[in-house]
């Protein structure tokens, strides 16, 4: 049991929660809120993230976790380009700007429409791997 849900970020970092389910997409839309300076440095924003993610379970030993691969999930893929500044949940894809200014109410329900996919993160993957090698 639980509300497994992942954020995966630049295709290399995925951020796992246990526990927090479609509320994930709140926490990560406060997150980048909190971090706008930082929207174009992977290794602090991805921090940034990962703070907002346990602030309130910081000495625990469980619920969440860092991974390089997808974890267990119950609800849609939520996906964070900072080379792009780009999140995607699903097939819907927000610019950071646009996701820092949505409300609540609006993400639970992109949130509720969507389902948890693994060819989108394999589809995404594939893309970004594609982008890197015409750089």
């Amino acid at each position: 049991m639980g509300a497994r849900a992942n954020i995966i970020v630049d295709t290399k970092i995925c951020l796992y929660s246990h526990w927090d389910g479609e509320n994930l997409a709140i926490i990560l839309r406060d997150a980048l809120d909190r971090g706008k300076e930082r929207w174009n440095d992977a290794p602090y924003l991805t921090r940034i993230i990962f703070c907002e993610m346990i602030k309130d379970n910081v000495m625990s030993t469980t619920g969440y976790g860092i991974s390089t691969h997808i974890e267990d999930n119950d609800y849609p893929f939520i996906w964070v380009d900072i080379d792009t500044n780009t999140v995607y949940i699903s097939d819907q894809k927000f610019s950071f700007e646009e996701y820092v200014n949505m409300s609540k109410d609006l993400i639970l329900d992109i949130m509720s429409s969507q389902t948890s996919d693994y060819k989108f993160v394999t589809n995404l993957k594939e893309q970004r791997q594609r982008s890197i090698k015409q750089d």
